[in-house]
């Protein structure tokens, strides 16, 4: 059986570090009505993943879903409020993925189909290859666009091969793009950073608050109380 999972590939068009980028995400955040929190009182996680050439960061939520709503919305927003270009990657069952490209107006600059889409409606050979004009300012020195046409229009078991082959024209990191929530999640090198937040004003109800009130409104009856 196949993987089905979505992220989203930021360009670090400023080249900022880890530290300067996170704050600049933060604020990002912000504009959602969001703030930084702890892990207890949180109730909205990220996982970022940044390439060894600074060049490409890697976001992954555990509620992105395969082409969801939450990373469509994600992508669109972050481009704009990041000023910057942003990829999403959406991997349906190892067939096939879409990458979907928006620029800093949140506008679709370009949709691309990897691997076999047959069955899901992407059929037609003429449609989602790629166009050169969005894709070649992101290509790496020595790389051209005919190398990551070729790899797009490949022939895969698994479309996380091509992925994995063309991340590294675009100075993506080749294990970063084929990862969700939970690959990254897992990690523990320098290049992982997670990021917690809350909604403002709003103090998300912790595990063990949660714990308590549930479990304790049950126990009291029978004598039990909390020390």
């Amino acid at each position: 059986m196949g993987r089905f999972f979505s992220n989203i590939q930021i360009h670090n068009n400023r080249q900022e570090n880890r530290e300067q980028f996170k704050k600049s995400f933060c604020k990002s955040m912000e504009k959602k009505g969001y703030t930084a929190s702890t892990e207890d009182d949180s109730s909205l996680t990220y996982v970022l993943a940044f390439s060894e050439n600074n060049k490409w960061i890697t976001l992954c939520s555990a509620d992105y879903e395969s082409g969801g709503e939450d990373v469509k919305k994600d992508v669109q927003f972050l481009a704009e409020s990041l000023k910057t270009c942003c990829i999403s990657t959406s991997v349906v069952d190892s067939d096939f993925a879409i990458l979907e490209m928006y620029n800093a107006a949140s506008t679709l600059t370009d949709m691309v189909a990897v691997g076999d889409g047959s069955g899901y409606g992407f059929d037609d050979d003429t449609e989602f290859k790629g166009r050169k004009e969005a894709w070649e300012p992101y290509l790496t020195s020595g790389s051209t666009w005919e190398q990551l046409s070729e790899i797009w229009n490949g022939d895969y078991v698994f479309t996380e091969e091509a992925l994995s082959e063309m991340a590294p024209l675009i100075g993506m990191d080749s294990e970063n793009i084929i990862s969700d929530y939970d690959d990254i999640s897992n990690r523990t090198d320098k290049n992982i950073m997670q990021l917690h937040f809350k909604k403002k004003g709003k103090k998300a109800l912790s595990l063990n608050a949660a714990f308590i009130q549930v479990f304790g409104e049950a126990l009291e009856p029978l004598g039990f109380k909390k020390i």
